[in-house]
């Protein structure tokens, strides 16, 4: 499998033990030892993977060949537990929901507009938070693969430091904070959707109403009066 978003590639059912040697368009990018189970992971590799770049991956014995594919992860809806997106016309699809313990998926393929939707509502309640993936696969097992999740926007009052901070916000977004009904000075999440703000010139209180926003998604929190007593 090849993952385009991360630049990697991965592997199983190889020879344990043995050496796998990765080729891009051509050119050898490295080699990757596989393991006592039979699989081997590059990590990121040294190049931008990109649609239509065509991968070659042997142990000298083997050769197996992927052409990423043109393949969108375009909607997770939590009320149906569906995953949906699109691929060339014709393609296999596998779609999965994961959590800690156990992933559960389904395979579909797409139709003559290059659509698909994975229905999960029989073995899975997709929420905010949960997290998956989805794989197009070629005549021969091999897939390009993008990952998803359904985002959990939540954060923390610290009232201590005068801090709050979120956590899963929607990336590189305006982030509004507004403390016992103060606004608070804007700020950009980051890529994975992360912000801290000071709350200053606001002292927070046991008791203040906090409200985070990026627009989409709203969270209120009344600031809790905990104390720690022992640390034995």
């Amino acid at each position: 499998d090849v993952n385009p978003d991360y630049d990697n590639v991965w592997g199983w059912e190889w020879p344990a033990f043995s050496t796998v040697t990765l080729t891009v368009n051509g050119t050898v990018v490295g080699t990757s030892d596989v393991n006592e189970k039979g699989d081997f992971d590059f990590g990121g590799v040294p190049l931008d993977l990109v649609v239509g770049d065509d991968l070659e991956v042997t142990d000298g014995v083997t050769t197996k060949y992927h052409t990423v594919v043109d393949f969108e992860v375009t909607d997770v809806d939590p009320d149906a537990d569906t995953v949906s997106g699109t691929a060339p016309a014709g393609t296999s699809v596998d779609a999965w929901a994961c959590d800690e313990n156990q992933c559960q998926g389904e395979r579909t393929t797409t139709g003559e507009e290059g659509n698909w939707t994975v229905d999960l509502s029989d073995r899975w309640d997709i929420q905010p938070g949960t997290w998956g993936g989805a794989r197009a696969v070629d005549d021969d097992e091999d897939a390009t693969q993008r990952d998803w999740n359904v985002p959990n926007p939540r954060f923390e009052a610290q009232p201590q430091r005068d801090v709050v901070i979120g956590w899963d916000w929607t990336p590189n977004t305006e982030i509004t904070l507004v403390v016992d009904g103060t606004t608070i000075p804007p700020l950009m999440s980051d890529d994975s959707g992360w912000v801290r703000f000071n709350t200053s010139p606001v002292d927070l209180q046991p008791g203040q109403l906090v409200e985070m926003s990026d627009g989409v998604h709203t969270k209120y929190h009344s600031v809790t009066p905990l104390v720690v007593t022992s640390n034995d």
